[in-house]
């Protein structure tokens, strides 16, 4: 008979029964933790990088912005009197209607909550092994196949947008 690993709000909120130290247990459980907090800061740093790349474009649009003469000084030199402009209409908002950098900013803040979220469903994978059968692993294969694809297709992407800039 089989036991099912406890939900992850259980172990969350009222914690995992404490591990008997012994032989290599206590290592095997810190080397899990290390891990999965080392995926952690991975995906941080990828959001991170995501919300720098954004505010990076941001700020070079504001500087363009600036740097461009002004329509205002032009229209008061003229006797003409001033005219209503109307508003341009909305655009709907799609993903490819994005600049390519804020759409890379998205894909690496979306890349970094995937791999926080491997990286939380890992641990506690992990941790259940570890207690129920020290003598059995499991290779993380799909998770660490996951996170290589997303980060050639970051680097696709990546590529993608220099190749396109340097046409124009």
């Amino acid at each position: 008979m089989t036991t099912r690993p406890p939900s992850f709000l259980r172990m969350l909120f009222k914690g995992y029964p404490q591990v008997p130290n012994t032989g290599s247990c206590a290592r095997d459980h810190l080397a899990n933790e290390r891990t999965s907090l080392a995926w952690m800061r991975s995906s941080l740093a990828l959001v991170a990088l995501g919300i720098g790349l954004e505010r990076f474009e941001t700020l070079r649009e504001d500087i363009v912005r600036a740097s461009a003469p002004s329509s205002s000084s032009a229209s008061a030199a003229s006797s003409s009197p001033p005219q209503l402009q109307e508003k341009p209409t909305p655009k709907p908002l799609s993903l490819f209607s994005l600049s390519p950098s804020k759409q890379i900013s998205l894909l690496l803040c979306g890349t970094g909550a995937i791999v926080a979220i491997q990286s939380t469903v890992r641990y506690y994978q992990v941790l259940y092994e570890l207690q129920h059968s020290p003598s059995r692993f499991t290779p993380n294969v799909r998770g660490i196949g996951l996170v290589s694809l997303m980060c050639f297709g970051v680097f696709g992407a990546v590529l993608g947008t220099e190749l396109r800039q340097r046409e124009d």
